[in-house]
C-alpha cells in the first residue's frame, strides 16, 4: 500500500491527517449557536426590538396559527425535533427525518369564533446517491360567518378567510439538513382581497445517537400583501430550538424540547415541551404538555395514539382573554422505508461497530460499499478519513505487529492473521512475524475444521429430527408398515439409536397383532400379507413357519371351495341355467386354476352360451 492513495470517499489522504475535523468544527458552531442564539432571544434590550411601533400588527394570521396537533401540545418547541409530516409547517429541514410517506389531515376550532382547516404530504426520495424530501402543504384559516349592518340596514353576511399553499424540499449538506419552503398566502375581506409570496428556511442537526437535536429556521420572508391602501408585511420571526431524548426503560423514552422565537413584530416567545411515549407490540400513546412565556395562551397538553401506519392527536390549549382552543389530526403513513436508505443506515452500523472494535480493514470493506451506495454520505466519509489513517499507519512494521499482537491476544485470529501476513510482506526479517503468522493460520484452520465440524453435526441432528418427527407421526397415526419402513431407516442412517429400536419392536408387535387378528377373522389372506411384510423387514423362523402353515390352509380351503362352486355349477348346468352355472364355474377356476375340470365345464357353457341368439 502506497504511503498516499485515494481515499475511501473523496480527496487524497495523508500521513497524520486530523480525523473528525469538520464533525469537531460542527459540534462547536452548534454549541455557539445555541448560547449566543438564546442570549439574543432572551435578553430583554433585544425583545420585541425589530419593530417598536408597528406591534403585531403584521400578517395574515395564518401565518402566524402554525397548524400541527403535536407540535402545538409542546408549546410549539418543535424546531429542532421536528420528525414528521408537521415539519411542513414548523421547520422544513425536518422533513428528512419521515421515514415513509406521510398524509396529514387536521381541523382546529380556535377563540370559538374561528376554525382552521390544513392539509399535507411528504414523500421522501433517492437521487444521485443521496435521499431528498419533497412536500406540499395548505391551510385555510375563517370565522364564522356574520352579518353586515350599513347605515343602519342589513348589508347581507361575510366570512373573512385567509389561506396558503406551499411547496417544500429537503435535502443534506454535510451533516446538517437544509429545508426550504415557497407559499402563497391569501387574506380575503369584504370587498377585498390580495395576496403574499413568503419563504421559510429551515436548518435542523441531529447527533449520531439519535438523542439530541437542534433546529434553526426564517420563516415568512416574503412580500407584502396590499389591501386597499393599507400594506401588510408577512409576520417575519426566528426560531431557534433543541430538543433532548431520555431514555426509560427497554422502549419508554421521554423527550424535552426548548425554543426561542423572536418575531419581527413582537415580543420575543421561550417555550418549552415534554412528551412522554409508550410504545407497545400494536399501540402506542404519547402524552404531551407545552407551555410558552407569552401569547393568548400560555399551556397546552395533548396526546397521541398511534396503532400501524395510522395516528391521531389532540391538544387543548386554555385561554381566558380568547377562550379555550382544540385541535385534531391524523397522520397517515404508507409505502415503505426507502430501501438504499436502510442499507446505507445498516451498513454504517456495521463500519462503526467493527471500528470501535479494532477492525480497520472489516470497516474499510463496509465503507467502500456504502461509497457505492452514496458517495457523499457524511458519516460515512468522517469515519473513513479515521479509518484510512489507521490503514495507513498500519504499514509502520511496529503499528502491524501491535496490532497483530493485539488481536493474538484476543483470539480474532483472522484480524492478527492479516496484520503479520503485511508485515511479512513488508519486511520478511521482522523478528516472531512469520512464527506468529504460522500460529495464526495453524489457529484458523483449527478453528474451520471445528466450524465445519459443528455444522456436520448441526446438519445430522436436523436429519434425525426430521426422520424421527416423520416416524412418529406414522406411528401415531397407526400406520405400522409404513412407521416400520421410517424406523427401519432411521437407524440405518443413526445405528444403535435407543428410541428407534424401540419403535421397531413396538410396530413388529403391533402388526403380529394385526396379523392375528385378521386370521382369527378369517381373512386369511390379510394376515399371510401382514406376515409377509414382517418378513421382509427381519426375517424369522416362526414366522416363516407360520406363513406356510397359513399358506397351506389357505390353499385347502380354496380347493374346497372351488369344488362346492363347481357342484352348484353341475347343477345349474343339468338344470338348463347357464347363465347361473358360467359365475360359478368362473369363481371356482379363480380359485383353483389347476383344476382342468372345472376349466372346461367353464369352457363348454362359455361356448354353448355364444350359440343361443341375443335377446
Amino acid at each position: 500500500m502506497r504511503k498516499k492513495e485515494k481515499s475511501l470517499f473523496s480527496g487524497d489522504r495523508t500521513k497524520g491527517q486530523r480525523p473528525g475535523r469538520w464533525g469537531r468544527y460542527t459540534v462547536r458552531v452548534g454549541l455557539f449557536g445555541v448560547i449566543a442564539g438564546g442570549w439574543i432571544l432572551v435578553n430583554p434590550l433585544n425583545a420585541g426590538f425589530f419593530a417598536k411601533t408597528n406591534r403585531g400588527r403584521t400578517g395574515p394570521a395564518i401565518l402566524k396559527l402554525e397548524p400541527g396537533v403535536r407540535a402545538l401540545s409542546l408549546g410549539g418547541a418543535y424546531v429542532g425535533m421536528a420528525d414528521d409530516s408537521n415539519a411542513l409547517f414548523w421547520n422544513p429541514a425536518g422533513l428528512q427525518r419521515t421515514p415513509r410517506p406521510e398524509l396529514l389531515v387536521g381541523h382546529a376550532r380556535i377563540f370559538e369564533d374561528q376554525s382552521q382547516d390544513y392539509i399535507g404530504f411528504v414523500r421522501p426520495t433517492w437521487r444521485r446517491g443521496e435521499r431528498e424530501s419533497w412536500g406540499i402543504s395548505a391551510s385555510y384559516l375563517a370565522i364564522d360567518r356574520f352579518d353586515l349592518v350599513k347605515e343602519g340596514t342589513p348589508a347581507g353576511s361575510a366570512q373573512p378567510w385567509e389561506g396558503t399553499i406551499g411547496l417544500s424540499y429537503a435535502h443534506p449538506f454535510r451533516d446538517v439538513q437544509w429545508g426550504v419552503t415557497g407559499k402563497v398566502a391569501q387574506k380575503s375581506l369584504p370587498g377585498v382581497s390580495a395576496q403574499s409570496f413568503a419563504v421559510d428556511i429551515g436548518l435542523q442537526k441531529v447527533a449520531h445517537d439519535l438523542k439530541s437535536d437542534w433546529g434553526l429556521v426564517l420563516a415568512n420572508l416574503g412580500t407584502p400583501m396590499t389591501l386597499g391602501t393599507d400594506k401588510i408585511s408577512p409576520p417575519l420571526v426566528i426560531r431557534f430550538g433543541a430538543s433532548r431524548k431520555i431514555t426509560l426503560g427497554k422502549k419508554n423514552h421521554l423527550r424535552f424540547s426548548a425554543q426561542f422565537d423572536a418575531p419581527y413584530d413582537d415580543l420575543s416567545v421561550g417555550r418549552l415541551g415534554a412528551e412522554y411515549v409508550l410504545p407497545g407490540k400494536e399501540w402506542a400513546l404519547a402524552l404531551r404538555a407545552g407551555a410558552q412565556t407569552a401569547g393568548a395562551t400560555r399551556l397546552s397538553a395533548g396526546f397521541g395514539v398511534g396503532r400501524g401506519s395510522l395516528s391521531m392527536n389532540y391538544a387543548y390549549a386554555p385561554s381566558e382573554r380568547l377562550g379555550d382552543s382544540q385541535r385534531l389530526d391524523m397522520a397517515f403513513r404508507f409505502g415503505s422505508p426507502l430501501a438504499q436508505e436502510e442499507k446505507r443506515r445498516a451498513l454504517f452500523d456495521q463500519a462503526r461497530s467493527a471500528w470501535t472494535q479494532g477492525q480497520a480493514a472489516k470497516a474499510a470493506d463496509i465503507l467502500e460499499e456504502i461509497s457505492a451506495i452514496s458517495p457523499h454520505y457524511y458519516p460515512a466519509v468522517q469515519l473513513a478519513k479515521d479509518v484510512n489513517r489507521r490503514i495507513e499507519e498500519s504499514l509502520k512494521p511496529e503499528t502491524l505487529f501491535n496490532l497483530g499482537m493485539q488481536a493474538f491476544t484476543k483470539k480474532e485470529h483472522e484480524t492478527a492473521a492479516a496484520y503479520f501476513r503485511k508485515l511479512v510482506i513488508l519486511d520478511p526479517r521482522y523478528p516472531e512475524a512469520a512464527e506468529l503468522l504460522k500460529k495464526s493460520e495453524s489457529f484458523l484452520a483449527a478453528q474451520r475444521d471445528a466450524q465445519a465440524r459443528e455444522e456436520i453435526k448441526r446438519a445430522k441432528m436436523l436429519e434425525r429430527q426430521t426422520a424421527y418427527q416423520a416416524a412418529r407421526d406414522l406411528q401415531r397415526e397407526e400406520r405400522w408398515e409404513e412407521a416400520l419402513r421410517a424406523w427401519r431407516k432411521a437407524l440405518a442412517r443413526f445405528p444403535n439409536e435407543k428410541e428407534a429400536t424401540t419403535a421397531v419392536k413396538r410396530c413388529r408387535e403391533k402388526l403380529l397383532d394385526r396379523a392375528a387378528a385378521a386370521e382369527q377373522a378369517g381373512d386369511t389372506e390379510k394376515a399371510i400379507a401382514t406376515l409377509r411384510h414382517l418378513q421382509q423387514d427381519d426375517p424369522d423362523r416362526a414366522i416363516e413357519r407360520r406363513v406356510h402353515q397359513l399358506e397351506k390352509s389357505d390353499h385347502a380351503e380354496k380347493i374346497a371351495q372351488s369344488q362346492t362352486l363347481y357342484r352348484d355349477g353341475v347343477r345349474a348346468y343339468d338344470a338348463g341355467d347357464l347363465k347361473t352355472a358360467l359365475p360359478l364355474f368362473e369363481k371356482a377356476a379363480h380359485l383353483n386354476p389347476a383344476d382342468s375340470a372345472i376349466a372346461r365345464a367353464r369352457d363348454r357353457v362359455q361356448a354353448e352360451l355364444a350359440k343361443q341368439p341375443h335377446e
